[in-house]
């Protein structure tokens, strides 16, 4: 297996909070793990990086995964993916622009505000996120994301577990 990398960009504090939950949860499932953040006015990047070996190198590189908190800011953030990148995006709908096409990114959605809402009565749109990407990356098990949200945030595994069952191609 080599590095796999995953992004998560959204508001300040949302990305970060995805980044500690998905970093325990890799490492729960036995990876080496190194993750950092990168803030910018009120958007905030979490980048997560797993292997079976430690981990190196210390620098944002294309993500595999990449979660996309709030779709208003899509454009900029498929402007860093690659080809070969996977895009969850907070949607109840449908979501490909012409670069995605053009790259031929493959993405799904799942609506994480509508999820977070009932769950929470507030917007926390990265648990569901997260719950989304245990179940289109097939890298972290859902048991484990579970027992990180319990550590990390102490409540939400049943929203996690209705973005993962309600994640959605395309």
């Amino acid at each position: 297996m080599r590095i796999m990398i995953f992004r998560i960009d959204g508001e300040y504090g949302h990305a970060r909070l995805g980044e500690k939950i998905l970093s325990r949860a890799a490492f729960l499932s036995g990876f080496c793990v190194q993750s950092f953040s990168v803030s910018e006015r009120e958007s905030e990047t979490g980048f997560v990086k797993i292997d079976k070996t430690p981990i190196l190198s210390k620098q944002a590189e294309p993500s595999d995964f990449t979660l996309i908190l709030d779709a208003s800011k899509m454009s900029e953030i498929i402007k860093s993916c690659d080809e070969s990148s996977i895009v969850v995006i907070n949607s109840g709908k449908k979501m490909k622009t012409a670069l995605m096409k053009k790259k031929g990114i493959k993405s799904y959605h799942v609506d994480a505000k509508a999820i977070t809402l009932d769950h929470f009565k507030k917007d926390i749109p990265v648990i569901p996120m997260l719950g989304a990407l245990a179940k289109v990356s097939n890298k972290i098990s859902l048991k484990n994301m579970k027992t990180a949200v319990e550590l990390e945030y102490g409540k939400g595994n049943a929203a996690l577990e209705d973005g993962y069952k309600s994640v959605r191609l395309g």
